[in-house]
């Protein structure tokens, strides 16, 4: 898992308030058709929420993390399923995303994963949370909107004008997703989460429910079949999309090339949890510092262990400029899967390696 930021509890103002649609409408021509029309209504009405501290990644689940999903045989294992998710998953064969062979979307690693129903969403974040003995599931909408805007209620993660600089979106004119943290520190929140806006929309926690949002009204409930709420507007979106108090809402089994997801948690402390989940995240330039740290702990087993973890990533690479993009993808996921490991997991992977 990638890096988590800390939201700090307290109150926020979570919606679109009447003077913000007014000074929309004043700056693009379409926010007076969707005031027309009501589009934002979704979004109303504008009220206070008030959220116990919680984290939430920095940013969306990348390629190459949701392949250590792929990898391990997530889509084979129904306990990380939801029983709608599950049922889904065995009537369409689904063993991978959406476009999971396309280069365009997963063509680099640091790209955020797309192609994922809510589904798969949910179930990643079961088997992350086994893998690393971490409570990870989506953020509800509530959360994400928090994480995004900060407390002052900004309409933008930067502020209340737009800045197409700091995102990308359909006026970008890129037509697809950038790798995770290209924009980013400039286009982060408050709170440091970068690409809240643009890029992918994202899956969250929550059905689509009418506002005001009530964390006890079942709507996170992650059971059943309901529609559930998108964020944060895409690649493909008009700015009015790519707003910080802006809903879309889809049903779980959907997936596109626009979609994806970040993982949250309520239970990493303030202290003990950043290391914890600094210990999960793999950066390409982490790995052999990690292999080096693992070797110091001694045992033949521990260097067996580090030194594939190593040469997996120093092959990843190679493939990557040498053999084409595929090959250096699936042994990049490879030692994510290792490195996802808990130590005595390491430790019997290390000791089966060293015995051949």
């Amino acid at each position: 898992m990638g890096e988590m930021v800390h939201v700090p509890a307290g109150p926020f103002s979570m919606g679109t308030g009447a003077g913000e649609i007014d000074r929309l409408a004043s700056e693009f021509e379409l926010a007076k058709t969707w005031a027309q029309k009501g589009y934002f209504r979704r979004e109303q009405p504008q009220h206070t929420v008030a959220l116990p501290a919680y984290w939430i990644g920095r940013h969306p689940v990348t390629v190459a993390q949701f392949g250590g999903f792929v990898e391990a045989g997530g889509y084979q294992q129904s306990c990380f399923w939801t029983a709608a998710g599950w049922a889904w998953r065995e009537a369409e064969n689904r063993n991978e995303p959406a476009y999971w062979d396309e280069d365009t979307w997963t063509g680099d690693a640091r790209l955020p994963v797309v192609g994922v129903s809510w589904y798969e969403a949910i179930a990643y974040c079961q088997w992350l949370s086994k893998v690393t003995g971490r409570d990870f599931r989506l953020p509800s909408e509530a959360e994400w909107e928090k994480a995004a805007r900060g407390k002052d209620g900004r309409t933008f993660p930067w502020g209340d004008g737009f800045d197409a600089a700091r995102c990308n979106v359909r006026t970008s004119g890129l037509g697809r997703t950038l790798p995770v943290g290209r924009l980013s520190p400039a286009g982060d929140s408050p709170y440091g989460c970068a690409e809240m806006v643009g890029n992918v929309s994202e899956w969250t926690l929550t059905k689509s429910t009418p506002y005001p949002y009530e964390p006890g009204d079942g709507r996170d409930d992650p059971a059943g079949e309901a529609e559930r709420v998108t964020r944060g507007g895409s690649w493909h979106s008009p700015v009015l999309r790519a707003r910080t108090s802006s809903r879309g809402m889809n049903d779980p089994f959907f997936a596109d090339n626009d979609l994806g997801f970040r993982c949250a948690s309520r239970r990493l402390s303030a202290d003990g949890g950043h290391r914890s989940v600094a210990a999960v995240t793999h950066k390409r330039s982490d790995i052999a510092h990690e292999g080096r740290a693992v070797v110091s702990e001694g045992g033949k087993e521990v260097v067996a262990m580090a030194c594939i973890c190593i040469n997996l990533q120093l092959a990843g690479r190679a493939g990557v400029q040498e053999r084409g993009v595929k090959l250096g993808r699936d042994l990049y996921r490879n030692s994510l899967i290792i490195s996802a490991m808990d130590d005595q997991q390491r430790r019997q992977v290390g000791t089966d390696i060293a015995h051949r």
